[in-house]
């Protein structure tokens, strides 16, 4: 049975905003452990410790897991989305600078408005929303051109496809969530597929990306638990807001995590933030807000 989208209330507001603060966060963190663990490699390990923590919470909460046989390939094919999504995160991340990575993968509600464009009857792209998605490209086509990444113009290039197909794949994972088959089932529920069907995909990809472990330290196995924490339990969170709310304003929150994203990658990794990044920044996160604002209704 679906939950009944609902306008956004305080409640939804202040979770949105925290788990963009946190989104941002994680984004530095990501960028440490892959000094210490292969990314792909570290998104499988970082899968099969969620799966395992979600499973004990249902396990807790008396929740059976029964999966109708009618409903297997949906469920294969979610978490299969999941795994793509951050296989090209983790790889961006390796890449290139946590700012521009910030940039380009969220731009995840610009490809949500348009698969809910051409995909659904009732969420057509207005004019304010298509002023907004013309903003948000120009952006994007100014951070791939600015070459700033420490790595070179070919790392950041590659890395910047990477973030940008993570970013699709996120968009889709949310439409998926929300308009298939596997809505019925509740959000630990569904993370736990995610997390279950990702993490050996992600470990045998892992193999053509080399070496398993890099140079692992105590800062790398602290970083790992905080992803795992937040991947079991921010996830969950993120999957009963966007089952709760408006799909498109749950995204439309996310032109905040770009701003935290860019904070901290100066603030904790002196990463350099250029010009021409500043702007691209501003153009992608002016033109969420302007994709996604007709969707949000703030209480007042």
């Amino acid at each position: 049975m679906k939950i009944e989208s609902r306008n956004l209330d305080t409640f939804g507001i202040a979770g949105l905003c925290f788990f963009s603060l946190i989104s941002g966060y994680n984004q530095v963190v990501m960028k440490v452990v892959n000094d210490g663990l292969q990314p792909v490699f570290c998104a499988g390990l970082r899968s099969l410790f969620a799966a395992f923590l979600i499973l004990l919470w249902l396990f807790l909460t008396n929740k059976r897991i029964k999966v109708e046989k009618s409903l297997l390939p949906a469920i294969l094919f979610y978490g299969v989305i999941f795994g793509a999504e951050f296989m090209f995160l983790y790889i961006a991340l390796d890449l290139t600078s946590v700012i521009r990575v910030t940039i380009m993968f969220y731009t995840m509600p610009i490809w949500l408005a348009l698969m809910n464009h051409f995909l659904l009857k009732n969420d057509k792209l207005s004019m304010g929303k298509t002023i907004g998605l013309f903003a948000a490209i120009i952006g994007v086509i100014i951070s791939v051109i600015s070459s700033t990444s420490s790595g070179g113009l070919k790392a950041s290039i590659i890395g910047d496809i990477c973030a940008l197909l993570g970013s699709m794949g996120w968009a889709y994972f949310a439409f998926y969530s929300k308009n298939s088959r596997v809505s019925t089932q509740s959000p630990d529920t569904l993370m736990f597929y995610a997390f279950l069907v990702s993490a050996p995909m992600l470990i045998i990809l892992s193999i053509f990306y080399g070496d398993f472990v890099r140079d692992l330290t105590l800062l790398h196995y602290a970083g790992f638990s905080f992803q795992v924490l937040f991947a079991s339990i921010g996830f969950i969170f993120w999957v009963w807001l966007f089952k709760r709310y408006s799909a498109t304003t749950v995204a439309s929150f996310s032109f905040l995590t770009p701003i935290m994203g860019i904070f901290f990658g100066w603030l904790l990794l002196s990463e350099q933030l250029s010009n021409a990044l500043f702007i691209a920044g501003l153009m992608v996160t002016g033109g969420i807000y302007l994709v996604t604002r007709a969707e949000t209704k703030l209480p007042g």
